[in-house]
């Protein structure tokens, strides 16, 4: 589910014992009022994310420009997923990566604007 949904367990911590329903509840946990808006949002959020990163690492690639300081946090990414992987994937780890997903997708983003640029000139 943590893979699929982009929440990175929001709904199932929430959901643990909580002294009274607030309005996140119904946002975000299954069967909650506004829960039917809600659940796309995280998920393109998340996809987008990791198009913008595959973009900031196939152009880095291109380019072969490996001495910016922006390539310490793909490679920091790279590390930290790989230990992931053979440690355990809980949210609990996630939350902290993902100040360095968000660095990689601006620099993604940056990319594709650059792009668009060259194009409009």
């Amino acid at each position: 589910m943590l893979g699929t949904t982009g929440t990175y367990w929001a709904p199932d911590v929430l959901r643990r014992e909580p002294n009274s329903r607030k309005i996140l509840h119904e946002f975000v946990l299954e069967g909650g009022k506004y829960s039917k808006y809600y659940k796309y949002i995280p998920q393109v959020m998340h996809f987008s994310m990791l198009i913008f990163i595959i973009i900031n690492i196939k152009s880095k690639i291109k380019r072969n420009d490996f001495t910016s300081k922006d390539t310490v946090s793909l490679i920091t990414m790279l590390g930290v997923m790989l230990f992931l992987i053979v440690w355990e994937n809980r949210s609990r780890y996630l939350v902290n990566i993902i100040p360095l997903l968000l660095i990689n997708q601006l620099n993604g983003i940056e990319v594709c604007s650059k792009i668009k640029r060259r194009k409009e000139e």
